[in-house]
């Protein structure tokens, strides 16, 4: 996992790859720390994917482990095991864009 600037943005995809690869689906939900969220929309992606990652996914705030759900209690705890992050990048059909030098 990226020691950088991007490991939010890592963080919340593992969390998403590790649903789908417990659950056989991509999640409805994803709660994370605010200063995470913050982090992603402000800093790492541009406005519009940021938006197209809304339009994926409900993100929520809230203190405590990354936890990716679905709407019938299913749920994955970011750190329980580390899939391959790239299948959410291709899910969400966005990367790290300003990190990349695309703003």
């Amino acid at each position: 996992m990226p020691n950088g600037d991007e490991k939010n943005w890592s963080r919340f995809c593992f969390a998403l790859a590790g649903f789908r690869q417990a659950h056989g689906a991509w999640p409805t939900r994803i709660s994370l720390p605010e200063d995470y969220i913050r982090e992603i929309r402000e800093h790492l992606l541009t406005p519009e994917s940021f938006q197209r990652v809304q339009e994926k996914i409900l993100i929520v705030a809230r203190d405590g482990d990354i936890v990716a759900e679905d709407s019938s209690g299913r749920s994955y705890t970011y750190g329980t095991d580390w899939p391959d992050p790239c299948e959410a990048e291709k899910w969400l059909g966005v990367t790290a864009d300003r990190l990349c030098g695309k703003s």
